[in-house]
């Protein structure tokens, strides 16, 4: 996989018909881990619901309870669009958690690809709305391995 930092659009650089496409999916996700109570109090502060969420059996071994909120779309096409509506979203999310410094949070984008060669660019306004939040960022790729037929 090779990233470039310097583009601002996205590019695949597989010659793909539209009916077998290089990429089923992506989601990009903002992860909050903390007690619940403090992610309760950080729902209500910023004003977004979790699209999951997920409380272990007691928060023995250090496990703590976890706060999703996820955007998913079928094209990696729309990753700049996609990602600003995103970021729109959780924009303030610094502000709080601040003020609630037990939780922990992190931005993590999720490729699902059909080939096993995969080349793309993150927007240049994905980048930059990274360089202001401040949160970890990790990209992650399940990739099927498919071989594109020529």
């Amino acid at each position: 996989m090779v990233l470039n930092f310097h583009g601002s659009s996205w590019k695949c650089l597989q010659n793909n018909s539209k009916n077998n496409p290089p990429f089923s999916s992506f989601v990009i996700s903002l992860i909050l881990r903390g007690e619940k109570k403090d992610l309760d109090l950080l729902s209500s502060s910023i004003e977004i619901m979790p699209t999951d969420t997920y409380a272990p059996d007691g928060n023995e071994n250090g496990e703590l309870d976890a706060w999703y909120f996820r955007i998913k779309s079928e094209s990696l096409e729309q990753l700049e669009v996609v990602s600003n509506e995103f970021f729109d979203k959780i924009k303030d999310i610094n502000f709080i958690l601040d003020k609630i410094i037990t939780i922990k949070a992190e931005i993590n984008l999720h490729v699902h690809a059909e080939l096993a060669q995969i080349h793309f660019e993150l927007p240049q306004s994905m980048l930059d709305n990274l360089v202001q939040i401040k949160i970890p960022f990790g990209i992650s790729i399940l990739s099927w391995g498919m071989v594109e037929d020529k």
